[in-house]
């Protein structure tokens, strides 16, 4: 495609870049969920990833278009 790097450099895994979102995700997340179980009212309600069917469901859908969107948007 015209105007498309070939050469994506940040998909090797000892890249900057990758490395400090790999780090800032793995401290960030477990405080949100901690923050998520103290709120009164949650953004994401954490029982609903516990119970099934129904966030199981969405979730599954997330992950899947996250995926689709990755393999498509990186051809």
């Amino acid at each position: 495609m015209p105007g498309r790097k070939t050469d994506c450099r940040l998909s090797k895994g000892s890249h900057p870049f990758v490395i400090t979102s790999l780090v800032v995700f793995s401290v960030c997340f477990p405080l949100f969920l901690y923050v998520e179980t103290l709120a009164t009212r949650p953004i994401m309600p954490l029982h609903l990833v516990r119970e099934s069917p129904h966030m199981n469901l969405i979730f599954g859908n997330s992950i899947a278009a996250i995926l689709v969107n990755a393999i498509l948007f990186n051809m």
